[in-house]
């Protein structure tokens, strides 16, 4: 977002690592790919409203046809967030319309359950924070790396 680059498909699908980890002391490198939905940040809001991405991580503003911003791409890191987390696929066994039906309709979110007792708590108040359904709400990357460099 900092280069003014909208994704709109962000899913761990499209989260490449740089070089395989071997133990806890390797220097991780994410590499975002597929910007074949990527728009730039300058497109009006109210022109971004037809449902794009994989249901499993849109936001959902997205997935209620509604006008959405770069907030929606901050949900979607919520939701790979919770794959790092877990190790669990969100939403897994449930066909692709009843997520929409679940996020639309009763503001549901992947199952917190399965987040070890060892995560830490500002770890899980950041992805609850990115994936809170009211969009302004949602913090910007820039909030949510200083969040993240603050936990190492």
């Amino acid at each position: 977002h900092d280069r003014k680059i909208l994704h709109w498909d962000l899913k761990s699908l499209n989260l490449l690592l740089y070089q395989p980890v071997t133990n806890s002391t390797d220097n991780i490198q994410v590499k975002i790919t597929d910007f074949g939905l990527a728009r730039p940040q300058c497109i009006k809001e109210e022109m971004m409203t037809a449902k794009t991405g994989t249901y499993h991580w849109m936001a959902p503003e997205v997935l209620n046809n509604k006008p959405y911003t770069h907030k929606a791409d901050v949900y979607s890191f919520a939701i790979c967030l919770y794959e790092i987390i877990t190790r669990k696929t969100p939403y897994l066994g449930k066909q692709p319309m009843q997520i929409v039906m679940a996020v639309v309709n009763d503001n549901a979110w992947p199952d917190l359950a399965y987040v070890p007792a060892d995560c830490p708590r500002e770890m899980v108040d950041l992805m609850i924070k990115c994936w809170d359904v009211d969009p302004n709400k949602r913090p910007d990357f820039k909030e949510i790396s200083d969040t993240l460099d603050g936990l190492l």
